[in-house]
C-alpha cells in the first residue's frame, strides 16, 4: 500500500523533470534565435515563442523575444523605405550622382542589408561608377580636342 504513493510521485517527478527540460530547451532555442536576422531569422523566432509559450518558459523572455520581433519589423520597414528611395534615384543618378551618397550613408546604418536592398544599392553604385567614367572619358577627349586646335591656331599664325 506504501508502494502506490510512492509510485505516483516518482513518476509526477519524472513528469516535472521532462517539463523543465522541454522548457530549457525551448529558452535555449528562444535566446538563439533572438540573435538572428532578415526574414528566416523573423521566422525561426517566431516558431520559437510558439514552442516556449507551449513549454512554459517565462514570461519575461518570451516579451523580450516578441521585442526582438518588433525592431526586425521595424527594420524590414525601414529598408523597404530605403530601397524605394534607391529605386526612384536611379533614373537621375547619371545628373545628379551625389544623391548616392546620402542614400549610401542612410544604407549604412541599417546593416545587414535584405537582398532586394544590396542588390538596388549594388546596381546604383555600378551606374555612378559608369557615369564617372563616361564623364572622365568625355573630359579627357574635349582636352585633347582643346590642345590640338591650340595646336592648330599657333601653326597658321
Amino acid at each position: 500500500r506504501a508502494g502506490a504513493p510512492f509510485f505516483h510521485a516518482e513518476k509526477e517527478l519524472q513528469r516535472v523533470r521532462e517539463q523543465r527540460g522541454r522548457a530549457q530547451a525551448a529558452e535555449g532555442e528562444l535566446m538563439e534565435a533572438m540573435r538572428g536576422q532578415g526574414r528566416k531569422g523573423r521566422r525561426r523566432l517566431e516558431e520559437a515563442i510558439r514552442n516556449a509559450k507551449n513549454a512554459g518558459v517565462s514570461a519575461e523572455r518570451v516579451r523580450e523575444a516578441s521585442a526582438r520581433i518588433q525592431e526586425l519589423d521595424e527594420h524590414e520597414k525601414r529598408c523597404a523605405l530605403l530601397a524605394g528611395q534607391v529605386r526612384r534615384a536611379l533614373p537621375v543618378l547619371e545628373k545628379d550622382p551625389w544623391r548616392l551618397h546620402g542614400l549610401v550613408e542612410q544604407a549604412s546604418a541599417l546593416k545587414p542589408w535584405p537582398t532586394e536592398l544590396a542588390r538596388l544599392l549594388y546596381m546604383a553604385d555600378e551606374h555612378v561608377r559608369r557615369t564617372v567614367t563616361t564623364h572622365k572619358v568625355k573630359s579627357d577627349v574635349e582636352q585633347g580636342l582643346r590642345q590640338v586646335l591650340r595646336q592648330l591656331k599657333a601653326a597658321k599664325a
